[in-house]
């Protein structure tokens, strides 16, 4: 029976999950963590070590502070009023969907990341920067989660690219061609941004779903996603037109 360990474990990982919570946008060094659960380091750095392979604790930079991480938003935005969100929204990336021929995704902001909470596939087959529904990416890669930062206030904008700017390297980003991306989104009120994903170029065009009712906490895009770097003008404006139809029709 290893039930008395397996119980001091789900222990020690709850008290941190807490003690983190508590820490705020500065988090808490493996040592500082350790003192404040008045815990051994290493029990702790294992406890801590799994949480983050589950995305329940990131750590910032390879020596960086550790902070609660991205799953813990994931879970929460998966309460019903996300689900209502999500079911009333179906239609509108099915009829994208339909009209463009393209795979269309509803991304929303969890934490640090955006979230996909829902797709459509369309006629091609394109593949996607992350696994379908609940598939995350850092907020900044992914042409859905720029929309999401480009509708947040400029002080949360600007901590979401501070704490992200060393991750975008994993993908071939700059933080300096994330701000370039963001300014062109806040220009245009849309953006096309063009990425890698595994060995094939594909590119990406979004637009927000605004919140006309005064519910806060969720921030939503919709992308449609199409094979190669660019998008054909005729498509391009086939997709914005779309998009932006189906879009203005709807109030979350």
């Amino acid at each position: 029976m290893s039930t008395p360990r397996a119980s001091s474990n789900a222990a020690r990982a709850a008290r941190i999950l807490a003690v983190l919570g508590e820490a705020g946008a500065e988090g808490l060094s493996l040592t500082a963590l350790a003192e404040a659960l008045g815990d051994a380091r290493a029990p702790v750095h294992r406890a801590v070590a799994a949480l983050v392979d589950h995305g329940f604790v990131m750590q910032i930079g390879r020596r960086g502070n550790y902070h609660v991480g991205p799953a813990i938003h994931a879970i929460a935005l998966k309460e019903a009023a996300v689900g209502d969100m999500t079911a009333s929204l179906r239609p509108l990336l099915i009829n994208v969907a339909a009209e463009t021929g393209l795979p269309t995704f509803l991304m929303a902001r969890a934490g640090f990341d955006s979230v996909c909470l829902d797709w459509q596939s369309g006629f091609a087959q394109v593949p996607a920067m992350f696994d379908g529904i609940g598939g995350r990416l850092p907020l900044g890669v992914g042409v859905g989660g720029l929309v999401v930062l480009g509708e947040m206030d400029a002080p949360g904008r600007e901590q979401v690219l501070r704490i992200n700017a060393p991750r975008y390297a994993d993908w071939g980003l700059s933080e300096t061609g994330v701000r370039g991306e963001l300014a062109r989104y806040l220009e245009q009120g849309w953006l096309l941004v063009s990425r890698r994903s595994g060995q094939v170029d594909v590119c990406s065009l979004a637009m927000p779903v605004r919140d006309n009712v005064g519910r806060g906490g969720v921030e939503l895009a919709v992308s449609v996603l199409a094979p190669g770097r660019d998008m054909e003008a005729e498509l391009k404006r086939r997709v914005r037109e779309s998009l932006s139809r189906h879009l203005s029709a709807r109030e979350l």
